[in-house]
């Protein structure tokens, strides 16, 4: 493992990348929220989609660039110009690489956490964990095969570079991805969904006005690159950035002498 990569080694894993190719074993549950809570978490130049509505799933994932690992993904229906699509508000993935790779190239919300997922027959139940917290429940219950199924949608991604000084080193972006799901079996059933706060993670203050369908599913998925539209070098945009791809700094524990020379600053 060189420090240096060849050119070749370059090339190799770029092959991997585009497009970006997964296995999943995964459930879903929809669910309709409220139309003010919509717009107070979009971004500028993003719109609510016809109705305030979104979906959490947890995953099993296998991949072909960055290993294997487990998801919990939490996100509201959009728009952003001529593209509708999926805007996450938490991306919670297990394994460094995984993370990495979400943030550092596709812009994704990517935070260290574990998820799981236990099957008794008809019954399906799946929950993610971070900072000890079960943040995301879902059981899915009697659930009827649907058979092999193709379908696509898009993520709507924030893409920023984050400077020295904790602001914006260069315009951001939004990313457009679409997501090709060839699933070589699909259930769907009743779903029940339960979202808890952790320490960093408000999943709880989501207001969640009624349950739609729930789907237990497994197959392969296709990720490319459609579009990258430069916004504005903003800083309206830092809030959105901050508050769903970093735990709030000021929550941390501050060593002795730190927390001794904010208090004589505020004295003087």
């Amino acid at each position: 493992m060189p420090f240096v990569m060849s050119d070749a080694r370059v090339r190799e894993i770029r092959s991997l990348i585009e497009p970006a190719r997964f296995t999943v074993t995964g459930v879903s549950v929809e669910f309709r929220t409220t139309e003010a809570f919509v717009a107070s978490v979009l971004p500028p130049g993003f719109e609510p989609d016809d109705e305030p509505s979104g979906l959490v799933r947890i995953s099993q994932m296998q991949s072909a660039l960055c290993g294997e690992f487990s998801a919990c993904s939490t996100v509201l229906n959009a728009r952003f110009q001529k593209w509708r699509g999926q805007y996450c508000l938490s991306m919670l993935i297990s394994g460094d690489m995984p993370v990495t790779i979400g943030r550092d190239f596709w812009g994704e919300v990517k935070k260290r956490a574990t998820s799981h997922l236990h099957v008794d027959g008809s019954h399906t139940y799946g929950y993610g964990v971070r900072d000890g917290v079960r943040v995301a429940e879902i059981e899915i219950f009697d659930s009827d095969s649907r058979g092999p199924v193709t379908a696509a949608s898009n993520a709507l991604e924030l893409k920023a570079w984050m400077s020295a000084d904790g602001g914006l080193e260069a315009p951001p972006r939004v990313l457009v991805h679409e997501f090709t799901s060839h699933l070589d079996w699909l259930h769907e059933g009743k779903g029940e969904l339960r979202l808890r706060n952790s320490a960093h993670d408000p999943l709880g203050e989501i207001p969640i006005v009624q349950l739609g369908q729930g789907r237990h599913y497994s197959g392969e998925t296709v990720y490319r690159v459609l579009a990258s539209v430069e916004l504005d070098q903003d800083e309206r945009y830092l809030p959105y950035i901050y508050g769903r791809a970093f735990d709030d700094l000021t929550r941390y524990p501050v060593a002795a002498r730190f927390r001794q020379a904010g208090r004589a600053g505020r004295a003087a």
